[in-house]
Order: structure tokens, then sequence, then C-alpha cells
């Protein structure tokens, strides 16, 4: 699986692109941590094709990412 993040600390707007994973599979996506030690900032489907897209816009409630902060995909 391949992927693609973009963040503008500007607007907090953070986008995720994945190609050629699993068909319709959910991954969840966790900022600074593992599924055990992160925090769950959301979910992400693939299509038929093993694709998806995911995108969000921090507010206050969420976890903060900056330089050198961890993001990961999980199926768990």
């Amino acid at each position: 699986m391949l992927g693609a993040v973009s963040f503008d600390p500007t607007s907090s707007k953070f986008e995720l692109a994945v190609f050629g994973g699993e068909p319709n599979k959910t991954y969840y996506l966790y900022a600074n941590g593992s599924a055990t030690t992160g925090t769950l900032i959301g979910q992400i489907t693939t299509d038929a094709d093993g694709n998806a897209s995911f995108e969000l816009t921090f507010n206050a409630d969420m976890p903060t990412l900056e330089d050198g902060s961890q993001l990961v995909l999980a199926d768990e």
C-alpha cells in the first residue's frame, strides 16, 4: 500500500490518500502513537480497488500535530 499525506498548519486541514490497499477494508488513523498509545482521529475505508481518501480539519478537541508528529494507519 502506498499513501500521500498533506497538512496545512494555517488552516489545520489534513488530507490522506492511500492506493493499492486491501479492497473494502477499514483502517484507523492514530496521531502521536499506535493503536495502543495514540489518539484515534478517524477511519478510512478503501474502495473495491483498494484506494481511499480522507480529509479532516483539526479543532481544539483533537491532538496537536507539529513537526515530528507520528501518524499511524492500522487495521485494528
